[in-house]
């Protein structure tokens, strides 16, 4: 199905909300997305906090949707996991506390501070998605 069919099938007065929009995502695209994942993409598609999309907008968020690889919506599906707040920010306490409440595997504090540091080559204090992607593409890790 393209895009202007699945939009009719589930909009309401020629808008989705963002509980019909996941149904539309879910048949175009065979994934589902979290919350904040669709709090972003409308976000981004309205420039503001619209709550509905109409036909226009919904296509430029399906097509921009295309080019994502599988890897790279699984570590935008991760981090977003991780970043429990959604403030699209992983602080180094918040990982250190992630990793030994839920026994995530032994890393020592040392180790965890060194891969931070190198993650974090701004010197911000704080990762963002931009710098998981960017330590993947500077050690040319695929994200295919």
């Amino acid at each position: 199905m393209d895009s202007k069919t699945v939009f009719e099938k589930y909009s309401s007065d020629d808008a989705l909300d963002r509980q019909h929009f996941q149904y539309a995502y879910i048949q175009l695209m065979g994934s589902k997305l979290t919350d904040y994942q669709v709090k972003v993409l409308f976000r981004e598609a309205t420039g503001g906090n619209c709550k509905k999309l109409d036909l226009q907008e919904f296509s430029a968020v399906m097509e921009s949707q295309k080019g994502r690889t599988s890897r790279e919506q699984q570590m935008e599906l991760v981090f977003q996991a991780i970043d429990t707040r959604q403030s699209g920010r992983l602080e180094l306490e918040g990982l250190v506390r992630l990793f030994r409440d839920n026994r995530l595997g032994y890393l020592k504090r040392q180790d965890m501070e060194s891969l931070f540091l190198l993650l974090d080559r701004e010197k911000k204090g704080w990762l963002d998605l931009q710098d998981i992607k960017t330590f993947y593409r500077r050690f040319d890790i695929p994200l295919h």
